[in-house]
């Protein structure tokens, strides 16, 4: 069966402004926030992480977090209409984007793709 069309994800600065301090309060980092639309219809996929270099978000939290971020949607109603909203965490294979990102990383393995082409594999020692 065919894959159903997804489009680009793109980072929304609102989304971001409105959710930066409920993640805040529930001790984690919002890692990203990005609007996309799946089979048509509007998803917001929020990822939020530990605010520091250790440690991992648990499900309780995970989920108090969840519904930190649905009440505030709901009440600043950001998004016509209905729409999916999905809160997770980075996993182990997440794209090492930020500082933070970085130095959560050391002493991982990691693979790096260079703008060339190539593709590096090796221990994170060093940021």
């Amino acid at each position: 069966m065919k894959e159903p069309p997804v489009a680009a994800p793109r980072e929304s600065a609102p989304l971001r402004s409105l959710l930066e301090g409920v993640v805040a309060e529930s001790g984690l980092a919002l890692d990203s926030v990005v609007e996309l639309h799946q089979n048509g219809s509007p998803v917001v996929r929020v990822v939020v992480d530990v605010t520091g270099e250790e440690g991992e978000v648990d499900s309780d939290t995970l989920a108090a977090v969840s519904r930190a971020v649905s009440k505030a949607m709901d009440a600043a109603d950001p998004i016509d209409g209905e729409y999916l909203l999905e809160v997770s965490t980075p996993g182990a294979e997440r794209e090492l984007t930020r500082p933070r990102h970085w130095r959560r990383a050391l002493g991982r393995l990691v693979h790096i793709k260079l703008r060339e082409g190539d593709a590096l594999t090796g221990r994170l020692v060093e940021v």
